[in-house]
């Protein structure tokens, strides 16, 4: 993946940190396939997305270790856009690379409408704060 592909990606989100950007644009602490999902999700729907989706937590701002296949090895990802959840979330679904995709607080009331919580719909219930996680391996 190359460092021009990642910089695109940490330039489509309405708000990122610099610590997120950076784990973002290191190869050695985040994944081709976490970068690939990104692509994917920011093309959804012409590029709707571009600048309205805020990053949450990359990496090294996760603030629990949830082993390789999470955020402590550089594949997840938690972002929120509040005015249109459902659509995110089925975005997010669309995406080849999403494995698992984690529906926190408000996401949650959209289970039913975007599948329920199992394997087929890729979606399962995270904790109460209002967020979209998503892992591209190992779910």
């Amino acid at each position: 993946m190359s460092i021009e592909a990642r910089q695109a990606v940490c330039d489509s989100f309405r708000t990122i940190s610099d610590g997120q950007r950076a784990d973002l644009m290191d190869p050695s602490l985040t994944t081709t396939e976490l970068i690939l999902f990104l692509q994917q999700l920011f093309a959804a729907r012409d590029g709707v997305w571009k600048g309205l989706i805020d990053c949450l937590s990359v990496r090294s701002d996760h603030p629990t270790y949830d082993g390789p296949n999470g955020h402590s090895g550089g594949n997840a990802i938690d972002y929120w856009n509040g005015d249109a959840r459902e659509h995110l979330i089925q975005d997010a679904q669309s995406c080849d690379q999403a494995k698992g995709i984690g529906l926190g607080g408000p996401f949650q009331q959209y289970a039913d409408a975007c599948g329920g919580y199992n394997e087929a719909s890729k979606l399962f219930e995270d904790n109460p704060s209002d967020h979209l996680h998503t892992q591209v391996v190992g779910y």
